[in-house]
């Protein structure tokens, strides 16, 4: 490939920004030392981020002797997204910045296709968001919806459970946002999006790590090595259609096996008491988890969705009890950290595609 001059100066600012954005503050000299930039490029770079708003100087290192390196830190509400779920019967939008704080957060329920969501209800509420906390550092907006999601060409799968009505194709109606509201807009998968949100909430790095929600519908979100892994069809993580049984027939457009055994009404109809309800679900949860972190090496697995909520902490701790048996080696099994983290990491998501266009010259 040609050496491109542009394209080594968004590299080199990307690499530094990333090393400001991980130690949140940090030294001109650590960063030449850790990027191994030579001097003059990272004074470019910060002073760069600097006029951005995006690092600030917050004082000097102190040393035994000579001049003391300027430390600067990170400003994560300079680089804000606006996350939004929608399953067709409630809406949840969330304005978080670089690090997945929430700064305002919209709930309601509303009916509506999910074109006629796209064009009226969802610019209302991002110009509300707007006007309460400010358009300049707000960078794009990432939205989540129950269905398998081509992230490059925004096209959408509905599952078997799914209640959102799609009425025209999804990327104009992602069209049809961006204009209105003047932003980039971004499609991803709701577990998708959470597996993301809890990885960047937990602080982890190169990791791997599966999210696996059980609802109406359910979907698993696989990390691998720090990577969002979607697959070459974008049903990665389509744990719905996992099957035990040989003569079962798959239909994508159909609930699969695994969601059958997982939906609401085949855990009240399991057992009459709440403690049979808990170790049906258990059994099946638990065999998720284990063949996919024994298959896949994987360490960290967590669980979310609203038969998590409805069950509570019996049926975490029935599924772990079930896990310990069923794993190769030992899995870190935990609970969400937050229940919108679908849209922090939508928003997340949707600011690392803008990361080149935020890092680029004005001009």
């Amino acid at each position: 490939m040609p050496y491109v001059q542009g394209s080594m100066k968004e590299l080199n600012r990307k690499t530094v920004f990333r090393l400001v954005a991980e130690q949140y503050e940090i030294t001109r000299t650590e960063i030449a030392d850790q990027t191994q930039s030579s001097v003059p490029t990272v004074l470019k770079i910060t002073n760069f981020l600097q006029s951005e708003h995006i690092i600030s100087q917050v004082g000097n290192e102190k040393t035994a002797r000579g001049r003391h390196p300027q430390i600067f830190r990170f400003e994560p509400d300079s680089i804000l997204g606006i996350g939004i779920s929608y399953d067709g019967s409630r809406m949840v939008a969330s304005l978080v910045n670089y690090y997945g704080e929430e700064k305002l957060c919209v709930e309601e329920n509303v009916s509506q296709t999910f074109d006629a969501m796209m064009e009226k209800r969802f610019p209302e509420i991002i110009d509300e968001m707007l006007k309460k906390e400010g358009r300049e550092y707000v960078r794009a907006v990432g939205i989540c919806i129950s269905a398998s999601v081509d992230t490059e060409h925004s096209i959408v799968h509905l599952g078997g459970f799914s209640k959102l009505r799609i009425e025209r194709e999804v990327a104009r109606s992602v069209q049809i946002l961006s204009e209105k509201i003047n932003l980039p807009v971004y499609l991803f998968n709701d577990v998708n999006a959470a597996a993301v949100g809890e990885y960047v909430l937990r602080k982890m790095k190169k990791e791997d790590l599966v999210y696996v929600y059980v609802s109406e519908g359910t979907g698993a979100g696989i990390i691998l090595e720090g990577k969002l892994r979607t697959g070459k069809h974008f049903y990665s993580g389509e744990i719905a259609h996992m099957v035990f049984e040989t003569d079962f027939v798959t239909d994508r457009r159909k609930p699969g096996w695994m969601e059958r055994k997982l939906s609401f009404k085949s855990i009240e109809e399991s057992a009459q008491s709440r403690e049979g309800q808990v170790d049906y679900a258990a059994r099946y949860i638990s065999l998720v988890i284990a063949n996919i972190c024994n298959t896949m090496d994987i360490q960290n697995a967590v669980l979310g969705g609203e038969i998590i909520q409805f069950l509570g902490q019996a049926l975490f701790e029935k599924t772990r009890s079930y896990l310990d048996r069923l794993q190769l080696f030992p899995i870190n099994l935990t609970r969400y950290v937050n229940e919108n983290s679908d849209l922090v990491g939508a928003a997340y998501l949707a600011l690392q595609r803008q990361l080149a266009n935020i890092l680029s010259d004005n001009d």
